[in-house]
């Protein structure tokens, strides 16, 4: 689905882009995750977005007050801490082992 447009969002804002996902998008970004072999849990997803987004939507609200709410302040003081690590690093011209730290893998729609 849209990755989050930014890191401080609310996370009710993120959620309903998910609801208003394009099905060519939800298309693009299944392919994208498994381009060879899609799960078949995803097939229905795949085959009629619209029809399953709202259900995908419910999911990830549950999971988030459930399993990430309660620990949120402490994964984004972590992730905060990180960013200021790495864009200090970067203007110091520490590039290499910048991008060595990452273990993301890149692609031109993340840094394009």
């Amino acid at each position: 689905m849209p990755p989050p447009r930014e890191t401080d969002g609310a996370f009710e804002d993120e959620v309903e882009r998910v609801r208003e996902t394009s099905a060519e998008e939800v298309r693009r970004e299944l392919d994208l995750c498994w381009p060879e072999d899609l799960p078949s849990r995803l097939r229905p997803l795949y085959d009629n977005p619209p029809r399953h987004l709202a259900e995908l939507a419910e999911v990830l609200t549950t999971y988030w007050h459930k399993a990430i709410e309660p620990a949120w302040p402490r994964i984004k003081a972590l992730y905060d801490a990180d960013l200021a690590h790495r864009s200090a690093a970067l203007t110091k011209g520490a590039w290499t082992g910048c991008s060595k730290s990452c273990t993301r893998r890149w692609s031109t729609r993340t840094i394009g």
